[in-house]
């Protein structure tokens, strides 16, 4: 029965029952069963995951002892670890402070410069919305803006050395700042699915998210969406019904191929490179993968060649099962082994049992007396042979490595500095049977425009010579083929790819914003203001959008209408210093000098080391009277400038 035409039905006397519908029940939603709310658009067909814990109330006490059962979740007072009462932490190489504060029961993010004696500049304060990680190695943070836009913050919480630092990504002068998206592609592994509108997760789509989100990936990220199993539930009942039609109404992970088992695993876990993610493959949405499923028809891995780094040398937070496939024992086995063979994926055991488990893993096949005849009956190997060490791309941590092996005559929990992988050559890793060699290039080219920020032109050229033989029927390749060519200067040909977007893709707004920002490249300013109202009539909650429109207004000399567009841009996300830029720009030339102070104040905020910004405000303080102010705002101008030139 498809989720549209599921009924409510009366009945449902059992006290377990009853539980469900006193803890769930949905407020008149069209899309329940049994009066338990179902999600529908992207992401069809899930119930709340609370509703698992009325019939499988042990698994789901257990759950959140592992990190999965903790991934995201609201900051509170109740749940914090985190030492707020160790001084700010400077970050040298950018000469930022940061700090992260309990207020009450919220969490508060700081980062400022320090002035001359000690003055907190640029000071740029937001309130956490929410956690990521389970603090077992570490947390980080982030706040969403009212368009729904969701950002990562630079200060991580690392539990293991019980320290501040920066985030993954954050460690170099030249940095996110407050302005890395977070992107749906990073939530599904993060968090639990959440519900989002029909088309609002496709590929290129502005990255937005519910102010109300699941907190930590749940039951049904491993099982599949439930609503048909709590629906099949209540039909057959669960005291004495057919149990059997209730079990096949959701999918157990244990009772599937070893192959496809892996799979649910690997879904999140397997990523042979964290500069270069999977690619989901074209047709296919970020939150469609289902356990179950080859995860080859969802997405398409890639590996790295490292120039630093030998193949077995690369080690990386998330390479536990990139690893373990590298250990002669699942080689061997057939692929028998593998990850729940090791791991309760409902919950943690004592660190004795656990052992336990590993031992009797490991000498169901070695017998450890002949190799290590003085070791004691009950000693476990994976201290040894799976060794703890600092992975390459988050030096501040330490993980298990999984690859099985003979111990290595080195410390592996030295301090490490970061170095990023310097990627050589990029390749399919485990590819689909069914991939087609055209969809192959894509995949490739895919994973190289986004790692160099679609610059690289020789993957775009790659990409457009495949579009220009296959002219395939999915909008994702045209478009990233667009914004490649946007972006290296080819005007025309960008049009022209974004243009056979919208074509296959409609209702998708970008593939018009991209023909709007093309024709503005190329002077046509009526076109590009056409375009891009156009495109904000298909979706209107396109912060940068509206920004793009109040450029356009401008240079065409209607400051007003551009100022609203601005405005329409601050209101959806506050924190972009490119729209505060322009309010301040278009204040400072109708002579509004204190409204364009406070303009470039927030940008530079946001963005402290932009020095044009630096610049017009020293003269815009001066120009006020504002004579101390002036000189300490200089002062971090010529700090900034001698920066660039060492």
């Amino acid at each position: 029965m498809g989720l549209a035409a599921i009924v409510r039905r009366a009945g449902a006397t059992a006290p377990v029952l009853v539980l469900v519908l006193v803890l769930c029940a949905g407020a008149g939603r069209a899309d329940e069963v049994y009066g338990i709310p179902v999600t529908g658009g992207d992401v069809p067909g899930y119930v709340p995951d609370a509703t698992c814990g009325t019939c499988h109330k042990d698994i789901a006490d257990r759950f959140p002892t592992i990190g999965m059962g903790r991934s995201f979740y609201r900051p509170s007072a109740d749940t914090a670890i985190e030492d707020f009462d160790a001084p700010p932490f400077h970050h040298a190489p950018s000469d930022r402070h940061f700090q992260v504060e309990l207020r009450g029961n919220d969490y508060w993010f700081s980062r400022w410069r320090a002035g001359p004696d000690g003055e907190r500049l640029d000071l740029f304060q937001r309130r956490i919305d929410w956690v990521v990680g389970s603090g077992n190695r570490s947390r980080v943070y982030l706040y969403r803006v009212d368009s729904g836009a969701m950002f990562q913050l630079p200060l991580a919480w690392y539990s293991q050395e019980g320290k501040w630092g920066m985030a993954p990504g954050f460690e170099f002068a030249d940095h996110f700042g407050v302005s890395r998206p977070v992107r749906h592609r990073c939530m599904t592994c993060h968090n639990a699915y959440p519900e989002v509108p029909e088309g609002a997760a496709d590929f290129g789509r502005p990255e937005l998210f519910p102010a109300d989100l699941p907190q930590g990936i749940g039951c049904q990220r491993c099982h599949g969406p439930g609503a048909a199993h709590v629906e099949a539930a209540f039909d057959e009942g669960i005291y004495g019904g057919n149990l059997d039609a209730v079990r096949a109404a959701i999918v157990n992970p244990a009772t599937l191929p070893a192959d496809r088992a892996r799979d649910v695993c690997y879904s999140c876990h397997l990523q042979p490179s964290v500069s270069l993610p999977a690619t989901v493959r074209p047709g296919r949405g970020v939150y469609d993968f289902r356990p179950g499923e080859s995860l080859g028809a969802h997405m398409v891995q890639v590996d790295i060649v490292d120039a630093l780094r030998a193949p077995d040398a690369r080690f990386e937070i998330n390479h536990h099962p990139y690893r373990m496939e590298q250990s002669p024992c699942f080689l061997e086995s057939g692929g028998a082994f593998g990850c729940t063979s090791c791991h309760d994926p409902h919950g943690k055991a004592p660190i004795e049992e656990r052992q336990a488990t590993y031992r009797a893993v490991c000498t169901g096949c070695h017998e450890a007396t002949e190799v290590h005849p003085d070791l004691a009956a009950e000693a476990e190997c994976t201290s040894c042979h799976m060794p703890a060490r600092r992975p390459q791309d988050v030096p501040e941590l330490w993980v298990t490595d999984h690859r099985i092996q003979i111990p290595p005559d080195t410390d592996l929990l030295a301090p490490l500095d970061k170095r990023p992988a310097e990627v050589t050559e990029v390749f399919l890793y485990h590819p689909p049977a069914d991939l087609a060699p055209g969809e192959a290039v894509i995949a490739q080219t895919f994973s190289i425009l986004n790692y160099s920020g679609h610059t690289a032109d020789y993957a775009a050229a790659a990409l457009g010579r495949v579009l220009s033989a296959e002219d395939p029927s999915e909008f994702e390749p045209w478009l990233a083929f667009a914004e490649s060519a946007l972006r290296l200067g080819q005007y025309e040909t960008a049009y022209a790819a974004a243009e056979q977007a919208w074509l296959l893709a409609p209702d998708h707004p970008v593939p018009v914003k991209l023909m709007g920002l093309a024709k503005l490249q190329m002077g046509d300013l009526d076109a590009a203001r056409a375009l891009t109202e156009r495109s904000l009539r298909i979706s209107g909650d396109m912060a940068e959008q509206h920004l793009n429109l109040g450029l356009i207004l401008a240079a065409s000399g209607d400051a007003e209408a551009a100022l609203a567009a601005a405005r329409r841009a601050l209101s959806l996300n506050d924190a972009m210093p490119q729209a505060w830029r322009l309010v301040a720009r278009l204040a400072e030339a109708r002579g509004d000098r204190a409204a364009a102070t406070e303009a470039y104040e927030a940008a530079l905020r946001i963005e402290p080391g932009t020095l044009d910004d630096r610049k017009a405000l020293v003269a815009l303080l001066q120009a006020l009277g504002r004579s101390g102010d002036a000189l300490l705002h200089r002062a971090l101008l010529l700090r900034d400038m001698r920066a660039t030139v060492e």
